[in-house]
């Protein structure tokens, strides 16, 4: 699929840690280059090299950050980019965009899938004063919770907005929602045929998500 996208010579700017494990990598944005937020990109020092993320930032002409989990998995693709005097972006993607709807939104994020949904609802702060919005964010312990504090901001700025961390481990001062995603969604949220949603994180949670509305009459137009 990459080979049909446009590429674009870029180099790192910035990193620095959002949490344990999870880097904020900020690359030039090359010219002509745009996006929507929700979009993703690929990158990698070659065609042959490439890692689909999700745009954390909304649309400038400086500045791409991306947010990548550096699991056991993807360290040695990073060890080997974060040194080049260049890198290779294909893109952007289309994925996720904010709906055209008046229903109510559920967001539902695991991980680093909190990433475009983010970028949507910065990109669409306006229309928190009149749209009820809901996210739910899981992660593995409270202490990765690195976009807590816009979260935060939002939800008080903006009454209809609301956001519930979920943790699956077991953490002794916690007192909030803790489980999974889909388990947490699906015991919190009544009646959601009635609800847009939109989805993102690591794939089984994606699909054990969908699978589960919509046995419960979700249209599946109705959700990202």
């Amino acid at each position: 699929m990459t080979n049909s996208l446009p590429h674009y010579i870029t180099k790192l700017q910035q990193t620095h840690f959002l949490a344990e494990g999870i880097i904020e990598v900020k690359l030039d944005c090359p010219p002509n280059f745009s996006w929507q937020a929700g979009d993703y990109l690929w990158l990698g020092e070659d065609a042959t090299h490439l890692k689909p993320f999700s745009i954390a930032n909304i649309p400038n002409k400086e500045i791409i950050c991306l947010q990548i989990a550096l699991t056991e998995a993807m360290l040695p693709w990073w060890e080997a980019i974060k040194t080049k005097q260049q890198l290779i972006i294909q893109g952007p993607v289309k994925q996720y965009h904010w709906p055209e709807t008046n229903m109510p939104i559920v967001m539902a994020a695991g991980g680093t899938g909190i990433t475009p949904l983010l970028s949507l609802l910065q990109a669409n702060e306006s229309r928190l004063a009149t749209q009820a919005v809901t996210l739910y964010w899981g992660v593995r312990k409270s202490d990765l919770l690195f976009a807590a504090d816009e979260l935060n901001r939002l939800m008080v700025r903006y009454p209809l907005f609301q956001w519930y961390p979920v943790i699956s481990e077991n953490e002794t001062a916690w007192t909030g929602l803790t489980g999974t995603i889909p388990e947490c969604v699906m015991q919190q949220v009544n009646t959601v045929a009635q609800y847009y949603w939109l989805i993102c994180g690591p794939w089984p949670m994606v699909q054990l998500l969908k699978e589960a509305l919509i046995t419960k009459q979700v249209d599946p137009a109705t959700i990202q």
